[in-house]
């Protein structure tokens, strides 16, 4: 974990190991479960393209965000269900998958 803001006792950090990782993408599988959306294993496809930044309330994992990074041909995950959509400079581009807090937060 590289912290890159803090603020009082919240900050925010870029998320470096596999199991800071693992523990978002259980927080954003329950926040999904909590709102009926049902993204399966979505979230998990791209883990070379993908950043994810953690939200931290007092070293507790609030929350956070899924950066995609297009893939070598230039494509995101999106292009999966909706193929014709058209990104102009995709090099240039990131996807945000997802953004969410824990219901406590």
């Amino acid at each position: 974990m590289e912290t890159i803001h803090t603020q009082g006792t919240s900050e925010v950090a870029l998320l470096t190991e596999a199991g800071e990782v693992d523990a978002l993408l259980a927080l954003f599988q329950e926040v999904a479960d909590e709102l009926g959306w049902q993204p399966g294993e979505w979230l998990a496809q791209c883990p070379t393209n993908s950043l994810h930044f953690g939200t931290l309330d007092r070293g507790e994992l609030a929350g956070g965000l899924q950066i995609v990074l297009p893939d070598s041909a230039g494509r995101f995950p999106c292009h999966r269900v909706w193929s014709e959509v058209d990104i102009a400079n995709p090099s240039q581009t990131a996807h945000i998958t997802i953004l969410a807090l824990g219901a406590e937060y």
